[in-house]
C-alpha cells in the first residue's frame, strides 16, 4: 500500500497503560488508533482500510496486510500470531463500585491471500468461489484482509484524552523494531521537560516484574536498547540519568532530545499547515461557540489555543461546563478573561 506518514495522538491512558505486547500487536494498535483518530476528525481511511458498527454497538475493522509491512515486506506469519495473542489479552476499567472486564479485540479473521483454483473439464482453470466457513460469499472482502471486532469501551480508551496525550508519527511508529522503543517514542514525542520515573513503576509498566532482574541487565535489554533504536529512527530520543536511594539504582531521569535530522520535512510542512487553522486541533462546533457566546474572535482563540485544546479534551462535556461559567460571567468586567482562567482553575484541579 501506498504510505502515508501521520502524526497521531495516542491517549496518555494507553501510554502509560500496563502491558506486554509484541512488535506486531503494537503496530495492529497503532493501526486502531490511527483509525479511530481519522474518524474522529471525519478523514478519508487509507485504501483497503474500513470501520463499521453492528446491531450491538461493536467497531467491525478491516486493514490489508500491506498496514503492517516495512521496507516493502510483511510477515504474514506474525500478523496472524499478533491477532490471536491479542484476543487472550484483556483491559480492566474499574471504579469503586465495579470491574469490567473485556477482550482488546475478538473474532479475529483472517482472508487468506492465496485464491485457490481447480481445473473444470476441458475449459481449463476457473477460480474457485470464496465462500467463508458458514457458505456465504466473501467476493466482497479482498484477499489478504485481516478483520477483528472492538468492543466500544476498548475503541473509546484509544479517544479518551482527559489524562493528557501523547503525539508520535506514524512512521516511526511502525519502523521501531524494540517494544521499549516504541514506548519510549510515545513518552519522548514533543516531551520539552524530563520524566522520572522509579524503576519497578517502569518494570510494571512493562510487565516486566520477573524479568531482567539484574539492574544493569534491565537497562542493557530495555531502556539503551530503546535509545539506540530511537536515536537511528525517530525526531524524539532522550537520555538518561540514574537516581539512588543509598547504594541502589531505584529511579531514572529521561531528558527528552529532539533529532532534527531525523524529522520528516513533508510532515513537518504539512503539521504547520494545518495548524494554521483552528480547526485542525478545535472542532467546528467548539470554535462557534467560543464565537457566539463568549464573542471571542479567531486571534483571541489562536492566542489561547492550548488552553481550549485542553478545554475541548479533557473536560467532561464542555458545553455545560462551559454554559455554567457563562453564567457567571454575565457579572465580570472580563468574560473572555474569566473563561480562560476559570478553565485553567478547572484543569488544574
Amino acid at each position: 500500500m501506498k504510505f502515508k506518514n501521520k502524526e497521531l495522538i495516542q491517549s496518555y491512558v494507553l501510554t502509560s497503560a500496563k502491558y506486554k505486547f509484541s512488535v506486531y500487536e503494537k503496530r495492529v494498535l497503532y493501526r486502531i488508533i490511527e483509525i479511530a483518530q481519522s474518524q474522529l476528525e471525519g478523514q478519508k481511511l487509507n485504501e483497503g482500510f474500513t470501520i463499521n458498527q453492528n446491531l450491538f454497538g461493536d467497531y467491525i475493522i478491516r486493514m490489508p496486510l500491506s498496514a503492517f509491512e516495512k521496507g516493502g515486506s510483511y510477515n504474514t506469519s506474525k500478523i496472524k500470531q499478533a491477532l490471536k495473542d491479542l484476543r487472550k489479552k484483556d483491559i480492566t476499567f474499574e471504579n469503586e463500585f465495579v470491574e469490567e472486564i473485556y477482550g482488546l479485540i475478538e473474532e479475529p479473521k483472517f482472508y487468506k491471500p492465496e485464491v485457490k483454483k481447480f481445473p473444470k473439464g476441458k475449459h481449463g482453470i476457473i477460480e474457485s468461489p470464496r465462500i467463508n466457513l458458514a457458505g456465504e460469499s466473501i467476493d466482497d472482502i479482498p484477499p489478504g484482509t485481516v478483520e477483528f471486532r472492538v468492543n466500544p469501551k476498548i475503541y473509546q480508551a484509544a479517544l479518551n484524552f482527559s489524562k493528557g496525550w501523547r503525539k508520535y508519527e506514524l512512521k516511526v511508529a511502525l519502523s521501531l523494531e524494540s517494544t521499549y522503543a516504541m514506548r519510549m517514542d510515545e513518552l519522548m514525542v514533543g516531551q520539552k521537560k524530563p520524566l522520572t520515573f522509579l524503576i519497578t513503576d517502569l518494570r510494571d509498566m512493562w510487565s516486566l516484574e520477573s524479568k531482567y532482574k539484574d539492574t544493569t541487565d534491565f537497562f542493557k535489554r530495555t531502556i539503551d536498547r530503546a535509545k539506540d533504536e530511537l536515536d537511528k529512527n525517530s525526531p524524539w530520543s532522550f537520555t538518561y540519568k540514574k537516581g539512588k536511594t543509598g547504594n541502589k539504582f531505584t529511579s531514572v531521569t529521561f531528558y527528552p532530545k529532539h533529532i532534527p535530522a531525523n524529522d520528516d520535512e513533508s510532515l513537518q510542512k504539512k503539521i504547520i499547515k494545518k495548524k494554521t487553522s483552528l480547526n485542525w486541533d478545535l472542532k467546528k462546533e467548539f470554535v462557534a461557540y467560543l464565537k457566539n457566546k463568549f464573542e471571542l474572535d479567531e486571534g483571541e482563540i489562536q492566542r489561547n489555543r492550548e488552553v481550549f485544546m485542553r478545554c475541548q479534551n479533557e473536560i467532561e462535556d464542555p458545553f455545560l461546563w462551559m454554559n455554567s461559567v457563562k453564567g457567571r460571567s454575565r457579572t465580570k468586567d472580563n468574560p473572555k478573561g474569566y473563561l480562560i482562567k476559570a478553565i485553567k482553575l478547572e484543569l488544574e484541579s
